[in-house]
């Protein structure tokens, strides 16, 4: 297999393969459906062949492991998947990191194409979505109470969204003028 760079999604299942131990190709899709993050695709059509991947990579091992009528096989890191996971996290983030796809601000840029009146409407909208989001971080966070890491990059979920929140006020007071 050519040695190319991980994709972020090949290093993500890298990470929830090395913190959550041994896990079938199912758990790990499992941790992708039930995060409230939708940065990722949980399909199956995503996460099977990226585990692939990364076992012909060596940077993942498989082992046949007895899950009721199906076959199944857990996957665990190896000392090259761990070094691998290690120098991603290590390598520094671009100023670009910051920019990352948020189709709030990229929408944000068009509203005067809209009425007053539909750009509240939008406001409305996009705060009850972020308020939504907010309750199924605080969600997720209940039921993984114990991951301190998990707890602490929600943390970062809740402060941007009180920071979108306050911006969503501002934006109310350039339409109605004060």
């Amino acid at each position: 297999m050519p040695d190319r760079p991980l994709s972020d999604l090949e290093s993500v299942i890298l990470g929830c393969v090395a913190v959550s131990g041994p896990a079938t190709a199912y758990a790990v899709r499992r941790m992708f459906l039930d995060s409230p993050s939708a940065r990722f695709s949980g399909s199956a059509g995503a996460i099977y062949p990226a585990l692939r991947r990364l076992e012909q990579r060596r940077l993942v091992r498989s082992a046949a492991t007895p899950t009721g009528a199906r076959p199944a096989r857990a996957y665990s890191i190896t000392p090259a998947g761990r070094r691998e996971l290690r120098a991603w996290l290590q390598t520094p983030l671009t100023p670009e990191a910051g920019f990352a796809d948020d189709p709030l601000r990229t929408r944000m840029l068009f509203l005067s194409a809209l009425s007053p009146a539909a750009r509240r409407t939008w406001l409305d909208e996009a705060e009850a979505c972020i308020r939504a989001q907010t309750g199924l971080v605080d969600d997720h966070d209940a039921a993984h109470s114990d991951d301190p890491w998990m707890t602490l990059a929600h943390d970062n979920t809740r402060r941007l969204n009180r920071a979108r929140l306050r911006w969503i006020a501002e934006a109310r007071k350039l339409i109605s003028g004060s």
